[in-house]
């Protein structure tokens, strides 16, 4: 079994630069939430929508850098058992 890792590498560097993006969308809630008057914050929910909304980022960007993490680690570990496996072949 051959798995392409270029590709996977590619897919994850993409993965980095939308944790990214997400990061900068969570600041820019939170920026939000802070130059409300509070008055407006407490009108119909804002305030706890706003702070709803920016748990639920905060949550699913650190999802995504787990994710990010696990596709790291397991295309080194493959490449370092696939490096080992062919000089084991090759000395066969």
């Amino acid at each position: 079994m051959k798995i392409n890792i270029s590709e996977i590498n590619h897919i994850n560097t993409s993965l980095y630069y939308i944790i990214r993006d997400i990061a900068t969308i969570q600041s820019e809630i939170n920026d939000v939430q802070c130059s409300l008057d509070s008055d407006v914050l407490n009108s119909r929910n804002i305030g706890y929508n706003l702070s709803k909304t920016n748990n639920s980022v905060i949550k699913a960007t650190q999802e995504m850098r787990d994710l990010y993490s696990f596709v790291e680690d397991s295309t080194d570990k493959y490449t370092s058992l696939e490096g080992k496996l062919t000089n084991t072949a090759s000395g066969l």
